[in-house]
Protein backbone atom coordinates (compact mmCIF):
# COMPACT_ATOMS: atom_id res chain seq x y z
CA UNK A 1 0.00 0.00 0.00
CA UNK A 2 1.09 3.53 -1.32
CA UNK A 3 -0.15 7.05 0.19
CA UNK A 4 0.99 9.94 -1.42
CA UNK A 5 0.20 13.17 -0.34
CA UNK A 6 0.61 15.80 -2.89
CA UNK A 7 0.36 18.91 -0.71
CA UNK A 8 0.00 22.46 -2.20
CA UNK A 9 3.53 23.24 -1.34
CA UNK A 10 5.43 19.55 -0.37
CA UNK A 11 4.67 16.29 -1.09
CA UNK A 12 5.34 12.67 0.56
CA UNK A 13 5.27 8.88 -0.30
CA UNK A 14 4.53 6.22 1.66
CA UNK A 15 4.69 3.05 1.93
CA UNK A 16 3.45 -0.62 3.86
CA UNK A 17 3.83 -3.94 2.75
CA UNK A 18 0.61 -5.51 3.68
CA UNK A 19 2.42 -8.45 5.56
CA UNK A 20 4.14 -5.58 7.70
CA UNK A 21 2.54 -5.05 11.00
CA UNK A 22 4.58 -1.74 11.21
CA UNK A 23 3.34 2.00 10.71
CA UNK A 24 3.91 3.10 6.64
CA UNK A 25 7.79 4.28 6.00
CA UNK A 26 8.33 7.21 4.36
CA UNK A 27 9.44 6.73 0.76
CA UNK A 28 12.25 9.01 -0.29
CA UNK A 29 11.64 10.60 -3.77
CA UNK A 30 14.55 12.33 -4.92
CA UNK A 31 16.28 11.28 -1.82
CA UNK A 32 14.22 13.38 0.43
CA UNK A 33 11.49 12.23 2.53
CA UNK A 34 9.31 15.11 1.73
CA UNK A 35 9.76 17.22 -1.40
CA UNK A 36 8.95 20.30 -3.36
CA UNK A 37 5.39 20.14 -5.03
CA UNK A 38 7.28 21.36 -8.27
CA UNK A 39 7.86 19.72 -11.57
CA UNK A 40 9.96 21.27 -14.61
CA UNK A 41 10.67 19.96 -18.18
CA UNK A 42 13.71 20.23 -19.94
CA UNK A 43 14.02 20.69 -23.68
CA UNK A 44 15.13 17.29 -23.73
CA UNK A 45 11.30 16.16 -22.60
CA UNK A 46 13.05 15.25 -19.49
CA UNK A 47 10.48 15.83 -16.31
CA UNK A 48 11.97 17.22 -12.95
CA UNK A 49 10.65 16.63 -9.76
CA UNK A 50 10.91 18.76 -5.86
CA UNK A 51 13.74 21.24 -5.29
CA UNK A 52 15.65 20.03 -8.65
CA UNK A 53 12.72 21.07 -10.77
CA UNK A 54 13.05 24.68 -9.18
CA UNK A 55 16.30 25.74 -9.96
CA UNK A 56 16.86 24.07 -13.12
CA UNK A 57 18.17 26.81 -15.39
CA UNK A 58 17.38 24.82 -18.93
CA UNK A 59 14.30 23.98 -17.66
CA UNK A 60 11.55 24.99 -20.78
CA UNK A 61 8.54 25.13 -18.75
CA UNK A 62 8.42 24.75 -14.58
CA UNK A 63 5.17 24.86 -12.37
CA UNK A 64 4.75 24.64 -8.82
CA UNK A 65 2.20 25.23 -6.32
CA UNK A 66 -0.75 24.10 -8.75
CA UNK A 67 -2.55 21.66 -6.33
CA UNK A 68 -5.14 24.82 -5.24
CA UNK A 69 -6.17 25.59 -8.10
CA UNK A 70 -7.69 22.28 -9.03
CA UNK A 71 -11.22 23.41 -8.14
CA UNK A 72 -11.33 26.39 -9.86
CA UNK A 73 -8.46 26.26 -13.00
CA UNK A 74 -9.41 23.24 -15.27
CA UNK A 75 -5.51 23.67 -17.08
CA UNK A 76 -4.43 22.84 -13.81
CA UNK A 77 -5.21 19.16 -14.60
CA UNK A 78 -2.53 19.08 -16.80
CA UNK A 79 0.44 20.28 -14.25
CA UNK A 80 -1.19 17.97 -11.74
CA UNK A 81 -0.87 14.83 -14.35
CA UNK A 82 3.00 15.74 -15.04
CA UNK A 83 3.81 15.82 -11.24
CA UNK A 84 2.56 12.50 -10.31
CA UNK A 85 3.74 11.02 -13.21
CA UNK A 86 7.06 11.98 -12.40
CA UNK A 87 6.89 11.11 -8.93
CA UNK A 88 5.32 7.64 -10.76
CA UNK A 89 8.49 7.46 -12.24
CA UNK A 90 10.96 7.86 -9.29
CA UNK A 91 9.34 5.38 -7.77
CA UNK A 92 9.59 2.93 -10.56
CA UNK A 93 13.56 4.43 -11.39
CA UNK A 94 14.73 3.91 -7.68
CA UNK A 95 12.96 0.29 -6.93
CA UNK A 96 10.38 1.58 -4.08
CA UNK A 97 8.11 0.47 -6.91
CA UNK A 98 7.68 -2.34 -9.40
CA UNK A 99 5.55 -2.68 -12.42
CA UNK A 100 2.97 -4.70 -12.67
CA UNK A 101 3.22 -5.72 -8.64
CA UNK A 102 -0.09 -5.78 -6.95
CA UNK A 103 -0.44 -2.56 -5.08
CA UNK A 104 -2.74 0.79 -4.19
CA UNK A 105 -2.29 4.10 -4.06
CA UNK A 106 -3.88 6.17 -1.63
CA UNK A 107 -4.10 9.77 -2.85
CA UNK A 108 -5.22 12.34 -0.02
CA UNK A 109 -7.60 15.50 -0.69
CA UNK A 110 -9.23 18.19 1.21
CA UNK A 111 -11.92 16.87 3.10
CA UNK A 112 -14.34 19.58 1.61
CA UNK A 113 -14.21 18.21 -2.08
CA UNK A 114 -17.33 16.62 -3.20
CA UNK A 115 -17.49 12.98 -4.45
CA UNK A 116 -17.19 14.41 -8.27
CA UNK A 117 -14.32 16.60 -7.77
CA UNK A 118 -12.24 13.33 -6.05
CA UNK A 119 -13.65 11.02 -8.71
CA UNK A 120 -11.68 13.67 -11.27
CA UNK A 121 -8.81 13.54 -8.93
CA UNK A 122 -8.60 10.02 -8.92
CA UNK A 123 -8.87 9.94 -13.07
CA UNK A 124 -5.58 12.16 -13.32
CA UNK A 125 -3.65 10.13 -11.21
CA UNK A 126 -5.21 6.68 -13.77
CA UNK A 127 -3.99 9.06 -16.34
CA UNK A 128 -0.41 9.63 -15.70
CA UNK A 129 -0.32 5.79 -15.10
CA UNK A 130 -0.78 4.95 -11.47
CA UNK A 131 -2.13 1.27 -9.97
CA UNK A 132 -4.99 1.38 -8.38
CA UNK A 133 -5.91 4.40 -6.99
CA UNK A 134 -8.27 5.54 -3.83
CA UNK A 135 -9.15 9.12 -2.97
CA UNK A 136 -9.27 9.69 0.83
CA UNK A 137 -9.22 13.00 2.94
CA UNK A 138 -6.32 14.24 4.13
CA UNK A 139 -7.70 14.62 7.41
CA UNK A 140 -9.31 11.12 7.39
CA UNK A 141 -5.84 9.44 6.42
CA UNK A 142 -3.87 11.62 9.37
CA UNK A 143 -6.60 10.29 11.76
CA UNK A 144 -5.84 6.61 10.96
CA UNK A 145 -2.03 7.33 11.06
CA UNK A 146 -2.47 8.63 14.62
CA UNK A 147 -4.67 5.44 15.30
CA UNK A 148 -2.37 3.11 14.19
CA UNK A 149 0.82 4.99 15.21
CA UNK A 150 3.07 3.92 18.38
CA UNK A 151 4.12 7.62 19.17
CA UNK A 152 0.99 9.35 19.85
CA UNK A 153 -1.05 6.54 22.04
CA UNK A 154 -4.52 7.05 20.39
CA UNK A 155 -6.67 3.69 19.50
CA UNK A 156 -9.28 3.21 17.07
CA UNK A 157 -11.47 3.07 19.95
CA UNK A 158 -11.13 6.67 19.70
CA UNK A 159 -13.49 6.84 16.81
CA UNK A 160 -16.74 5.77 19.31
CA UNK A 161 -16.54 9.19 19.98
CA UNK A 162 -16.83 12.24 18.16
CA UNK A 163 -13.79 13.56 16.63
CA UNK A 164 -12.69 16.90 14.67
CA UNK A 165 -9.54 16.44 12.96
CA UNK A 166 -7.49 19.56 11.74
CA UNK A 167 -5.19 19.66 8.85
CA UNK A 168 -2.44 22.25 9.34
CA UNK A 169 -1.16 21.83 5.58
CA UNK A 170 1.86 24.26 4.06
CA UNK A 171 -1.23 26.23 2.04
CA UNK A 172 -4.62 25.27 3.59
CA UNK A 173 -6.44 24.17 6.49
CA UNK A 174 -8.51 21.30 6.61
CA UNK A 175 -11.17 20.44 9.22
CA UNK A 176 -12.83 16.85 9.09
CA UNK A 177 -15.89 15.86 11.99
CA UNK A 178 -15.67 12.04 12.58
CA UNK A 179 -18.85 10.94 14.20
CA UNK A 180 -19.22 6.96 14.66
CA UNK A 181 -16.28 6.35 12.49
CA UNK A 182 -18.30 7.81 9.39
CA UNK A 183 -17.24 11.09 8.37
CA UNK A 184 -19.80 13.82 8.76
CA UNK A 185 -20.39 17.12 6.05
CA UNK A 186 -18.40 20.28 8.12
CA UNK A 187 -19.35 23.47 6.59
CA UNK A 188 -16.02 25.75 6.93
Amino acid sequence: YFGFDLGGAGSSVTCKKKSEKTEPKVVPVREAGSFITAYARLRTGELLIGEEACYAPEAMERCLRFKSRFLTDPTVVRDIRSFAGGVLGELYMSGSLVKGEDCCFYVGCPAGWDQSQRERYREIFEEAGYPPVMIISESRAALISACQSRHFQVGYDILSRPVLVVDMGSSTTDFAHINSGREVELQT
